[in-house]
């Protein structure tokens, strides 16, 4: 359970990947753990209102980062979470659109590589 948590973790937080040469990010253990306990004791997992809230806020505080926004918040569905988490060894789960509605949400905290957020493709 837990590496699946932070499997998830590091591909919701590849929010905050270098702008240069995007890369999906290695991230600080310590932020990490956090997450992880908040997602452990959220009763739904890592699926929860809690879990998933505690790991946007986490990914979208961090200042002066770029992503690739290309396709809008699908396109960072896809070519963003989904690549970073398979490269990780896991597989992205979507659950059922929370993740997806939680990039909208967000949206205007998201910088694009290509300019602007990520709620200018909204």
């Amino acid at each position: 359970m837990k590496r699946g948590i932070k499997l998830t973790f590091i591909a919701i937080a590849s929010l905050v990947a270098s702008a240069a040469a995007w890369e999906c990010p290695t991230l600080d253990e310590d932020a990490v753990m956090k997450l992880v306990t908040v997602c452990v004791e959220d009763p739904d997992g890592l699926c929860g209102d809690t879990c998933i809230a505690a790991l946007t806020k986490g990914a979208t505080q961090l200042a002066n980062v770029k992503i690739p926004c290309e396709g809008g918040v699908d396109g960072v569905l896809e070519n963003v979470l989904k690549r970073c988490t398979e490269e990780v060894g896991g597989t992205f789960d979507p659950c059922d659109g929370k993740t997806r509605q939680s990039l909208v949400d967000n949206a205007a905290k998201v910088k694009c590589v290509e300019g602007g957020t990520l709620a200018d493709t909204l």
